[in-house]
């Protein structure tokens, strides 16, 4: 087997290896990760080659009994001591029972073997140093160079294959482990997702931190490898407490400092109507698990939520809102324009904006698939969604609604100081769902869109500019192709092939 068949088979057992690591390691819990991984991708790293000058010249060796040979002349590129470099030979080689011949080579010395070879001139070759009969004039310079290169791309290569060819499910190991905790009347029924023993075991030990801990509960982090966690609230010292567990169960960490109040904790009592496997069932609709499972207030003040992580694996996932009380989000596609509108219609209605007044400044729809494009920068240019934008004649403010979330503002409405309705503003009641498909539609002809990008697409009713009398105009794009963009009355008509 030839040197540099070897050498592309280290590079291929090396990025072997790192798949193996990366893929345990992110599928399944932080000790496999830490016991199986790390050590699999330190061993890709002692297999993996290292290119050098070098990595592909043969190891200056002698071998006895050998094929003899006579050497003439050497010519080494440098005289450190340690290293070895590489060294042009010349001799003549004299094979047993043969006519010996000249030959020049280049093979890989230490001073020390120079030294050795100036003062004992006649050697014996073991017969992977013999060079070839053919005369041969090798140059310093044919010294691999880019060549070395390709072992590291082999590694990359099947690192990449493997990471991208091999289902996640295949990287997990279902290990079915018990978590002791101080009191926990449950361990893990259910490897690889967040059960409702893990809530009450978090809910138990939270009582014990501190007398007031059932009535200041700052945050509960669950996680699908059961590496949970409490954040109590410390009324009388302005402190937080951290509690995580492990598999050696529940360890309270020192007080801390920190700039939450009680206004930023809630009760557990707020947890007595909340099932966790229900709200888990309908997080996932019947697609993963649930990976993780984070309940806090989002803003002071405001009540508590249940934020789930939901996926087949940490590389494909996405996040889940629910009420305490076990109402869940709906995850939707905003380029499913029906749904987007009924969204749009119960945000509206929930805020008690008249739909028949026009008050909505900027209303937008922006579709998640890759490759929809970002017509302005605002609340879902990477979330998706649906944006509302109102101004009435007391009231400014917005409503979002992202996939798998509650409606929300970004920030509290304010006082229309004006006291009249904005120039250009239209009202909910002008808008349909058959309007803006007809908009996508003639948008994806303009722009060649291919039909399987048709929700990647982005509609923004707003106010216009000087050229539209500053009336309510809708911009449009869909898909990567900027020839798709333009613009279009209410009623759906074309009016330009250009934004703004």
């Amino acid at each position: 087997m030839s040197l540099r068949t070897i050498v592309v088979l280290r590079a291929v057992v090396a990025g072997a290896l790192f798949a193996c690591g990366i893929g345990l390691g992110a599928n399944n819990g932080w000790l496999m990760a830490l016991v199986v991984g790390v050590p699999l991708i330190v061993t890709g790293v002692v297999v993996s080659p290292r290119p050098s000058r070098v990595s592909e010249l043969p190891v200056w060796s002698q071998a006895s009994p050998g094929v003899g040979a006579q050497v003439q002349a050497l010519t080494r590129s440098t005289l450190g001591d340690l290293d070895r470099q590489p060294c042009l030979v010349t001799a003549t080689v004299s094979p047993d029972d043969d006519t010996p011949y000249e030959a020049r080579w280049l093979t890989s010395m230490t001073r020390s073997d120079v030294t050795a070879l100036l003062d004992a001139p006649h050697v014996e070759l073991p017969d992977a140093l013999v060079p070839p009969r053919e005369p041969t004039s090798p140059e310093f310079d044919d010294v691999p160079g880019r060549r070395v290169l390709i072992y590291p791309a082999v590694t990359v290569a099947v690192l990449a294959v493997l990471l991208a060819l091999v289902p996640a499910s295949v990287w997990r190991v279902d290990v079915t482990t018990s978590s002791s905790s101080s009191g926990s009347p449950s361990g893990r029924s259910s490897p690889g997702s967040v059960t409702a023993g893990q809530l009450a075991s978090a809910v138990q030990h939270a009582r014990t931190i501190s007398p007031t801990a059932a009535q200041n509960i700052l945050q509960i982090r669950l996680s699908d490898t059961g590496s949970d966690g409490v954040d109590v609230f410390l009324p009388d010292t302005g402190q937080v407490v951290s509690a995580n567990r492990s598999s050696n169960g529940w360890r309270d960490q020192p007080p801390r400092g920190t700039r939450l109040r009680s206004a930023d904790a809630f009760p557990l009592s707020d947890l007595d109507r909340f099932d966790v496997s229900t709200v888990a069932s309908d997080m996932i609709a019947g697609d993963g698990k649930l990976l993780g499972l984070d309940i806090k207030r989002p803003a002071t003040g405001a009540a508590p939520l249940a934020t789930g992580t939901v996926g087949p694996s940490v590389f494909d996932r996405r996040t889940v809102q629910a009420r305490l009380t076990g109402e869940v989000a709906e995850t939707f596609d905003p380029g499913d324009l029906a749904v987007s509108m009924r969204i749009a219609a119960d945000a509206v209605r929930a805020a008690r904006l008249p739909t028949a007044a026009p008050v909505l400044t900027r209303f937008e729809i922006r579709g998640t698939r890759e490759g929809t494009p970002i017509m302005r920068a605002g609340s879902i240019q990477n979330s998706g969604g649906v944006l509302i934008e109102y101004s009435t004649e007391t009231t400014t403010g917005s409503i979002v609604v992202r996939p798998g979330e509650f409606p929300t503002s970004e920030s509290p409405p304010y006082e229309n100081k004006a006291g009249r309705l904005p120039r250009g503003a239209a009202a909910f009641d002008q808008l349909s769902e058959r309007t803006f498909a007809r908009i996508r539609d003639d948008a994806m002809r303009r722009g060649d869109v291919a039909a399987f990008d048709r929700t990647a697409v982005d509609l923004q009713v707003t106010q216009g500019s000087s050229d539209d009398d500053y009336g309510p105009v809708i911009y449009a794009a869909v898909g990567p192709s900027s020839r798709s963009q333009g613009t279009y009355g209410l009623d759906g008509a074309f009016l330009r092939p250009q934004l703004y």
